[in-house]
């Protein structure tokens, strides 16, 4: 995916600038808004211009369940709701105007970000294609693309290409890869895992060097600035 884009709307200015700070140092771009009526106004023009909506449900103006009924009248994109009240009533409420996630305040900013990280992985399991800078991936055909010059890659690269986008910016250990790809019960080595990684290196090229050796550790998959801000 591109650097991904948050519209977060809550109109207390503390949690408004804490979660934009905290998603910032994770590497999202996020953008904010207090004023509900406002936001629902530039949303109506702009919502595809983001990948992520966190709406406060409560907002002076324009509540975000009225935020929630427009957006879904134009777009799919994925939407995690934020309430103060620990009833049922809005949440059930919301599900039902279609938002994708909810959570109650006050949160951890840690389970915010694993509430976004699932939402975004149901989302592009739904759709079946994942953009990460110059690369694309076609879940559904299991298809790789390298500035759309397609990739050639045996199942083995795919499944282990997938798993590391799917923890994007984690330092996975060989292990940890050896028993999410190949299983608890295969009998060869760690450097099963090297293999394919070089492998899939060599088919990916410098054009999309994203696989990174953390020395000690393991691999860590995660896309250049430069890359993110060139596809944008």
């Amino acid at each position: 995916m591109l650097q991904t884009k948050i519209y977060f709307v809550e109109d207390e200015e503390k949690i408004r600038r804490s979660v934009r700070d905290f998603l910032t140092l994770k590497g999202y771009s996020v953008e904010t808004e207090g004023n509900g009526k406002t936001a629902y106004e530039y949303l109506m023009e702009h919502v595809e211009e983001y990948d992520l909506l966190i709406l406060d449900i409560m907002l002076p103006f324009f509540d975000g369940k009225a935020i929630l009924k427009g957006i879904r009248e134009i777009s799919d994109i994925p939407v995690i709701m934020l309430t103060a009240k620990t009833g049922m009533g809005d949440q059930l409420a919301s599900f039902d105007m279609g938002a994708d996630d909810y959570l109650t305040k006050p949160f951890m900013l840690a389970v915010l970000e694993a509430h976004i990280q699932a939402v975004l992985r149901r989302s592009q399991k739904e759709k079946g294609s994942l953009e990460l800078g110059k690369l694309r991936i076609d879940e559904k055909e299991q298809r790789v693309y390298v500035s759309d010059r397609p990739v050639e890659l045996t199942r083995r690269e795919f499944d282990v290409l997938l798993y590391l986008i799917r923890h994007s910016r984690e330092v996975l250990s060989r292990n940890q890869i050896l028993d999410a790809v190949w299983g608890y019960d295969f009998e060869g080595g760690i450097r099963s895992v090297d293999t394919v990684i070089k492998r899939l290196r060599a088919q990916l090229t410098h054009e999309c060097n994203y696989i990174h050796t953390v020395y000690g550790a393991g691999y860590r998959f995660q896309v250049p600035d430069e890359d993110l801000q060139g596809s944008s």
